[in-house]
């Protein structure tokens, strides 16, 4: 009796440690000249990949696939770490980027996005939250 009762203790402490992985409210808002195209949100789990793909007529697809994890490192607190992949078609453009966001939790950041044809501002906002 006394083996299982050991055993179960483990076992529950196992399960409690495999928990303790963070997960993070990723909101994004693609704007294209100051319009807001597309509102992506995603929740993910550190260091896993989550995706979504919006398509917010015939005509216009957002595709966003991000990693998030925390910051390793003690000089920088309450950090979190977002990679993602954008890629935005229309029937007039194509923008694929890859930026790579570091900022504290809850804040706003702007990424610009890069176009080959420089014609239009392409930007992603970003707040991320620990769930």
């Amino acid at each position: 009796m006394k083996g299982f009762v050991l055993s179960l203790v483990a076992l529950s402490c196992t399960t409690t440690f495999a928990n303790n992985t963070n997960r993070y409210i990723i909101k994004t808002q693609i704007l294209v000249d100051g319009k807001v195209v597309s509102q992506p949100q995603v929740v993910a789990t550190e260091n896993e990949a989550a995706e979504v793909s919006l398509v917010n007529d015939p005509q216009n697809e957002v595709k966003m696939r991000v990693v998030a994890s925390d910051v390793a490192d003690e000089k920088v607190k309450d950090e979190i770490l977002m990679k993602f992949n954008v890629e935005y078609n229309s029937p007039t453009r194509m923008i694929k980027a890859s930026p790579q966001v570091l900022m504290k939790q809850g804040s706003e950041a702007t990424v610009r996005l890069a176009n080959r044809q420089g014609d239009h501002d392409v930007q992603m906002k970003v707040i991320a939250t620990r769930q």
